[in-house]
């Protein structure tokens, strides 16, 4: 199954992005959110991996809290993907809670 977005966040905005998630579903599109699509028991690395190949664009949520480790990897693997293919989409999502006005310069160089 193809998903319309993934969506890459830290673990402690957990609860803010699987709102999102279902609001996105209500409009008609399929996010990818790991909760929902990875596999107990399967390696979640691969899962991951997978759910990136297979979305037409990667949301990736900024929290009060930052990235966070997985998020950082999910963005190398999409920052790679936009590079190699023109109709591929990243978009950087500031959650509620980041400190505002939001200092960009914390973010991933590429990101900003």
């Amino acid at each position: 199954m193809d998903f319309d977005v993934f969506l890459s966040h830290n673990s402690a905005d957990k609860a803010s992005v699987e709102e999102i998630a279902c609001k996105l579903k209500d409009a008609g599109l399929e996010p990818w959110l790991d909760t929902w699509c990875l596999t107990p028991g399967e390696t979640f690395q691969r899962g991951l991996v997978d759910g990136l190949r297979n979305c037409a664009t990667c949301a990736i949520f900024i929290g009060p809290k930052g990235l966070g480790d997985w998020a950082r990897e999910e963005l190398l693997v999409a920052q790679d993907r936009a590079v190699k293919e023109a109709g591929y989409r990243l978009i950087p999502i500031l959650l509620p809670g980041v400190p505002d006005p939001f200092d960009y310069s914390k973010l991933p160089p590429f990101l900003t």
